[in-house]
């Protein structure tokens, strides 16, 4: 996500709180697209995930991309994607 891409991410998100026909069609889209990143994670690795580890990865790490990039102000560079999943996301999701 470049700069530009935050900037027009804060407006979409403004619009939809002030346009519920906005909302709709940006949730039907965020929904589609988080179908078809979880569905690939399911498939390859179903039996080393926590029983619904496919939710949870579509909530936390686009939440903690956002944060990195908007509130923390740092890049999402291979350095924050390794640390996001080998120290986050893998030990969150992996069967205990």
């Amino acid at each position: 996500m470049s700069e530009q891409d935050v900037g027009l991410l804060g407006a979409v998100f403004t619009g939809m709180r002030n346009d519920a026909r906005l909302a709709q069609a940006m949730r039907r889209i965020l929904r589609r697209d988080e179908t078809a990143m979880t569905d690939g994670l399911l498939r390859q690795a179903a039996e080393r995930l926590a029983p619904g580890a496919a939710t949870l990865f579509a909530e936390v790490a686009p939440a903690l991309i956002v944060h990195r990039i908007v509130v923390v102000g740092e890049p999402c560079d291979a350095a924050f994607v390794e640390h996001l999943v080998d120290d986050i996301l893998l030990p969150l999701l992996r069967r205990s």
